[in-house]
């Protein structure tokens, strides 16, 4: 890795610029939370706690958003580097955490089926593969965190808070600058939402693409929405945190619930994408060994009407966020 000192040229720091009543100060306040959280789950992940893995997970997320939605009050390079690092650690950690997210959801299918229905090597076979994805995603995290990588990324992060490479426009007060955050995100939102309606609703289709190719583009436009919707909450938490100024603070808190209820949403439904193509892979090798691929067929027909569902409940939850809460920031 790459150090932001061998990297940045000098940059203006907080000495020179106050951040005191800031948004680009509430940026770096929320930051140093998150990097402490950071910090105090990495201990009990190298203990094997599975549920540190995701704690520690969702802080270099939040650490990572939190650099994207302030961008422009800090040195490019600076951030972009801090982003990309964050985004190898979230990868490395979000690994071992989604095999036990796709686990239990495809052992809560196993034992939801009728007897006689889960044909063949079915079971065995797929919690065979959950256990060397396992394995592979705790053999990833300890290497990472005791790779040279890890301890630089933190390095390079206290010294981004300690001396912060800001620019004039981090010098912009609280009230106008949170107000640009929360509207710069909510339009992200918005302009996602309105990307995946004209395919659900077969525009920007080419007249060639395939029936399951438009379905996969559709899951990769909702996914984009369910990211765009976690920016979102995590700019309305570093806003919710402001002193002073409660009727901003109150707003901020309902955008961000409205946010995580729709990231929530859509979290089952590409929990449902990541489940249907493990079913198709394990199903198809499952087939050149000559085994009965009944099973794995059923358990996907199934994956296909929760996420139908699911998609049904986003709308509707779209609907009232898009009425209440998200309009008054567009």
């Amino acid at each position: 890795m790459v150090s932001i000192a061998e990297t940045s040229p000098p940059q203006s720091t907080s000495q020179e610029i106050s951040l005191d009543g800031t948004a680009a100060g509430l940026v770096l306040r929320y930051l140093t939370g998150q990097l402490a959280t950071l910090r105090e789950h990495a201990t009990i992940v190298l203990a094997e706690d599975p549920e540190a893995v995701h704690q520690m997970r969702l802080a270099a997320r939040r650490l990572r958003s939190a650099l994207a939605t302030s961008k422009k009050y800090f040195d490019a390079d600076t951030v972009a580097l801090l982003r990309e690092e964050l985004k190898w650690l979230g990868s490395t950690l979000g690994e071992f955490r989604d095999v036990q997210v796709a686990h239990e959801r495809v052992r809560t299918l196993l034992e939801s089926e009728p007897m006689g229905l889960v044909m063949g090597h079915a079971s065995q076979r797929l919690n065979e593969g959950f256990e060397e994805r396992y394995s592979s995603g705790r053999r990833s995290i300890e290497e990472a965190l005791h790779s040279e990588r890890y301890p630089a990324l933190l390095a390079d992060l206290e010294e981004f808070l300690a001396s912060p490479p800001a620019d004039g426009n981090a010098s912009q007060p609280a009230p106008k600058g949170t107000g640009k955050l929360l509207r710069k995100e909510s339009r992200r939102l918005q302009r996602k939402f309105e990307e995946w309606e004209r395919l659900a609703n077969g525009e920007d289709m080419p007249e060639t693409q395939s029936e399951h190719a438009h379905s996969r583009a559709k899951d990769v436009a909702l996914h984009e929405i369910r990211k765009a919707a976690k920016r979102l909450r995590y700019a309305a938490e570093i806003v919710g945190q402001a002193p002073g100024n409660k009727a901003g603070r109150k707003k901020a808190k309902r955008l961000e619930k409205g946010a995580h209820r729709l990231q929530k949403i859509l979290g089952m439904h590409q929990d449902s994408v990541v489940v249907r193509q493990l079913l198709v892979n394990q199903g198809s090798t499952a087939s050149r060994s000559g085994e009965n691929g009944f099973s794995y067929g059923r358990l996907h027909a199934r994956e296909e009407a929760a996420a139908q569902e699911t998609e049904a409940d986003f709308l509707k939850a779209w609907k009232k966020f898009r009425a209440k809460e998200l309009s008054p920031h567009l």
